[in-house]
């Protein structure tokens, strides 16, 4: 690394380290702390205009908590549709092993125990 790219590096660093800082004193102030976004030069000369010199925020906190709302809304309702399609899958399955269970117990009461049948039985126990 070059000298100029250390010293940028260094300086970049120590501003970061600087910014963070005032971001933190901030925070525990209780100061909103705005967050830089890149605006189109267009939107922020009339923004400015209509507004009184206010910068823009980059969006409005009620919009914001309604879209999350929104969104957690809708996972829940996703998860609902998972869990009630694994239940029916499961309950279908459970009724699947009883109907197996009573056909296996049909077919093997007529015959003579062997070996091999109780074998089954026991493991089945």
């Amino acid at each position: 690394m070059s000298d100029d790219k250390a010293t940028t590096f260094r300086d970049l660093a120590a501003k970061a380290y600087a910014l963070e800082k005032k971001f933190v004193k901030l925070g525990k102030a209780g100061v909103p702390v705005p967050l830089e976004v890149d605006y189109d030069d267009c939107f922020v000369k009339a923004h400015l205009k209509l507004f009184a010199e206010r910068k823009p925020s980059a969006f409005p906190r009620p919009l914001l908590r309604a879209k999350l709302l929104e969104s957690l809304k809708n996972e829940r309702e996703s998860l609902r549709r998972v869990l009630a399609d694994h239940d029916s899958r499961l309950g279908a399955a459970l009724r699947e092993m009883a109907d197996w269970g009573e056909r296996i117990s049909a077919l093997t009461r007529d015959v003579a125990p062997s070996s091999e049948l109780s074998d089954y039985r026991a493991v089945r126990e």
